[in-house]
């Protein structure tokens, strides 16, 4: 009898070992961006471009991946279970208050130049307007700060800033660090007086815009 009843489990044991898992899953865009999917399972991917507000159903085999490939997952909220990943807004930002101790204005090349100053995300997904991704903020010069809301922390790595003459033209500018050694540069200066730099502040809430001298 006890053969039996172990004969019995090993039988059903290699059954199971022999099921295929399968099912089906709902993918639906809650963003307010298009998204381009690569919905990968079995070995092979199916890339799909997912409106807003639209869902779509897909059946699998021994396992899936859902892979965001635009835009960036910086701007956005993905949520699963087995039966369902929705794809949302992210809204969890980060906060910076933008203080701008520049001058007004400046002379370049004899000619006086007013200071305006655009941020510039360069495809890095972190400048956040209503919530939404844009691809520049400026800077209201005339205000002593500016409050702003960023996707994800800022390092001086990820951050750049630009200034525009009075044409809105870019003025090509050399950026440095306060304090480095090797200043990083992110624009070449036409010849002037003053250099510009930026500072995070110690608490890394505050972006500091200001002036040096150039020794």
């Amino acid at each position: 009898m006890k053969k039996m009843v172990f004969v019995g489990l090993i039988v059903l044991l290699l059954g199971g070992c022999g099921k295929v898992e399968k099912g089906r899953i709902t993918i639906e865009n809650k963003s307010s961006y298009e998204i381009d999917i690569e919905f990968a399972q079995n070995y092979s991917s199916e890339f799909i471009k997912l409106q807003s507000g639209d869902s779509i159903d897909r059946s699998w085999e021994r396992y899936f991946h859902c892979i965001i490939q635009k835009p960036s997952i910086n701007i956005l909220k993905k949520q699963q279970t087995k039966e369902k990943i929705t794809i949302s807004d992210k809204n969890d930002l980060v906060s910076y208050r933008i203080i701008n101790n520049l001058p007004k204005s400046i002379k370049v090349n004899g000619e006086t130049m007013k200071l305006n100053i655009r941020l510039l995300d360069e495809k890095q997904y972190l400048l956040s307007q209503n919530s939404k991704y844009v691809n520049y903020i400026d800077v209201d010069a005339t205000k002593p700060y500016n409050d702003i809301t960023l996707f994800r922390p800022i390092t001086k790595d990820n951050i750049f800033i630009m200034c525009l003459d009075k044409n809105n033209d870019e003025a090509k500018f050399n950026f440095k660090y306060k304090n480095e050694t090797s200043p990083k540069t992110y624009r070449v200066i036409e010849k002037n007086e003053d250099l510009l730099f930026q500072q995070i502040s110690d608490d890394g809430k505050e972006l500091v815009i200001s002036r040096i001298e150039v020794k």
